[in-house]
């Protein structure tokens, strides 16, 4: 195919280094690679690899999932992707791919404060996929169970913590807002790598909990619980690995 103007870069975060080294025909000094991935990691990840400016900042929301090889189902009501420059300009080219994004039926939306965008949906996913994940539990009891409750908020403190610390500024009622969107799940919501665990699949621990771990241990700030969520995923991940051997 040659090189593109845009790349979106959507695999699973454990697949980031061995699809950047296939992808590399892809890319020519104009090309703009867009990474739709979990966690906060993604746009330094990719720069190991290519120019750091051709990386934009992007985080999405939707819930789909891979019937077959080359089949997806998407069954979320909602497709929204939120993209911008790291360092918070204006550029044209942003704007060029928002346009081609909602010309394609996408909610697509421009920001100069997508390291914002992107701690605030880690707040949330880390902390929610992380509980759900370990206890197996879906949304209902998980929120309704006074010590689970209280567990999950801590984690989500931890990850404004981490994030302030890092020089992010993050909204003041981050937490209050993600508790609520909690709250308006369906009972039997369940997170992505909650389902991962139930299917035996390979886990993206370490890009959602284990960034925060990181975080934390760069700027000095305690995250227990965290720390807690990683350990026992990187067991559960590493028995499926045994036993797939």
């Amino acid at each position: 195919m040659g090189a593109v103007d845009l790349t979106i870069f959507a695999v699973k975060t454990y697949d980031t280094d061995s699809a950047a080294q296939r992808m590399r025909p892809l890319v020519s000094s104009q090309t703009t690679i867009l990474p739709l991935q979990n966690g906060v990691e993604s746009a330094a990840h990719l720069s190991r690899y290519f120019r750091k400016e051709a990386v934009l900042g992007g985080a999405t929301w939707i819930v789909s999932s891979i019937v077959e090889p080359g089949v997806i189902r998407q069954e979320s009501q909602f497709r929204r992707i939120v993209l911008g420059e790291l360092d918070g300009r204006e550029t044209q080219r942003a704007k060029d791919i928002r346009q081609a994004l909602a010309d394609a039926g996408i909610t697509a939306e421009l920001t100069n404060t997508i390291e914002k965008v992107l701690w605030t949906k880690l707040l949330f996913i880390a902390s929610f996929s992380g509980l759900t994940s370990v206890t197996r539990a879906p949304a209902e009891p998980v929120r309704t169970c006074a010590e689970s409750r209280l567990l999950l908020e801590r984690a989500m403190r931890e990850v404004e913590a981490a994030a302030r610390a890092k020089g992010v500024d993050l909204d003041a009622d981050v937490v209050g807002k993600a508790v609520a969107f909690v709250d308006g799940l369906a009972p039997t919501a369940t997170s992505s790598m909650q389902r991962d665990v139930a299917a035996g699949r390979r886990l993206e621990y370490d890009a959602i909990n284990g960034a925060i771990v990181r975080a934390g241990r760069e700027t000095s700030v305690p995250t227990p619980v965290h720390e807690f969520f990683w350990t026992c995923l990187r067991v559960i991940d590493d028995c499926r690995l045994a036993i797939a051997d």
